[in-house]
């Protein structure tokens, strides 16, 4: 299958579309303190958001964000693949606060998990951050220094963000796989 390259306008509507249907999972559960939404898509700069390297990375955290969820009630849970990258959806029987720990330990400890982005929304649609469970800002996947200032500097070209996120992806596979030497050899 041929990757498909976004445009802004694409991207825009996409975030639009996603931001409703949070909405419209949310809605029913206006006043619960106990329920909370994770919406999982991919950091990966560039124009073209749906490859193997993005599927790849979604699998592994949607399969971390399941191993997770032992236990906890899930009252909807969403997959998509769309142009714009993949998406995953849980609506679950847990605080914001309880929710947002569990996918800040998911982002920490998965060795692909500086690329998901887990967002926890409350059941009036407001994000949590992560400072709201104890866990610091996270930095530039390259040299670790604030991400906003690195964008703004130009300091990594997206194609040396790619190159790199494509080695941590290898690396992964090998990993899963057992072969861990291989990976590191470029």
């Amino acid at each position: 299958m041929e990757a498909k390259r976004i445009t802004l306008p694409l991207l825009l509507t996409s975030k639009e579309n996603r931001a409703a249907l949070q909405r419209q999972l949310l809605a029913p559960y206006a006043d619960r303190g106990d329920i909370s939404l994770v919406s999982f898509t991919v950091n990966y700069p560039g124009d073209i958001k749906l490859n193997d390297h993005t599927r790849r990375i979604f699998m592994a955290g949607a399969q971390g964000m399941e191993g997770l969820l032992a236990g906890v009630p899930v009252l909807h849970r969403e997959r998509r693949a769309l142009p714009t990258g993949p998406e995953g959806f849980w609506l679950l029987r847990l605080t914001p606060l309880q929710a947002k720990a569990l996918t800040c330990s998911l982002e920490e400890e998965h060795p692909l998990g500086r690329l998901f982005d887990l967002d926890v929304l409350t059941t009036g649609g407001l994000p949590l951050q992560r400072q709201d469970v104890g866990f610091s800002a996270r930095g530039c996947l390259l040299c670790g220094d604030t991400p906003t200032l690195c964008r703004r500097e130009e300091r990594h070209s997206i194609d040396e963000v790619i190159r790199h996120i494509h080695h941590l992806v290898k690396v992964w596979d090998a990993h899963r796989k057992g072969d861990d030497a291989g990976a590191y050899i470029e």
